[in-house]
């Protein structure tokens, strides 16, 4: 009898455990879907233009080039500002691109070199829209920005491109680099674009 009832307990404790692990299991499984959907919807509303960065051409010599850089936020807000003097008469800006499946895609702007410079030797860039770990261009809503941290620690710190994929969204990532043909002029101002599709363009304006 006291066999039987040990058995009994064992049953039960047994399918309590099970009915508590489903649970965790589904409702786990509905609030990562929500999460995914709620993400989503945040991706929809990138802009299909976003210009990450702009920089004037303040001197330019034979050897060297200065410019006065701009970096800004997913809310066209001014991030950060750095002044770097650049051997050679181009810039080079290199940056990881990661696309969204069917959505838009981030970016983040990684280094500066030149015809010049070797792309190992390049000037760190993101250094300086990083703040308390966070990545201060995306910081639009906590859901985007979560996901962009995520994004910025796995593909540009650790480049672990083998990563597991953050809820299946990612589509691709790569690096890209823009610059000028024939290399930067004095006293104009340039514009670093990231479009929807992942493309890259660096455009000449007028000063702003």
């Amino acid at each position: 009898m006291k066999r039987f009832i040990n058995f009994l307990i064992f049953i039960l404790f047994s399918l309590v455990l099970a009915f508590i692990l489903y649970s965790i299991f589904f409702y786990g499984k509905i609030d990562l879907l929500s999460q995914k959907e709620n993400l989503t919807e945040e991706i929809k509303k990138l802009k299909k233009e976003f210009i990450f960065m702009k920089f004037e051409v303040t001197m330019l010599t034979e050897n060297h080039t200065i410019i006065n850089a701009d970096l800004y936020s997913i809310d066209e807000k001014l991030v950060t500002n750095f002044v770097l003097t650049n051997r050679g008469n181009d810039v080079f800006i290199e940056s990881k691109v990661i696309k969204i499946k069917n959505e838009n895609a981030i970016v983040f702007p990684i280094k500066i070199y030149s015809e010049l410079i070797a792309p190992v030797d390049g000037f760190p860039i993101y250094e300086y829209y990083i703040k308390d770990d966070r990545v201060l261009i995306y910081e639009s809503n906590e859901k985007l920005a979560n996901f962009a941290n995520w994004l910025f620690y796995k593909f540009v710190i650790e480049e672990n491109l083998k990563t597991e994929k953050y809820f299946n969204l990612i589509d691709t990532h790569f690096n890209a680099v823009i610059h000028t043909v024939n290399g930067v002029k004095e006293g104009k101002r340039y514009e670093c674009i990231l479009l929807s599709k992942g493309e890259l363009q660096l455009r000449e304006v007028e000063n702003d």
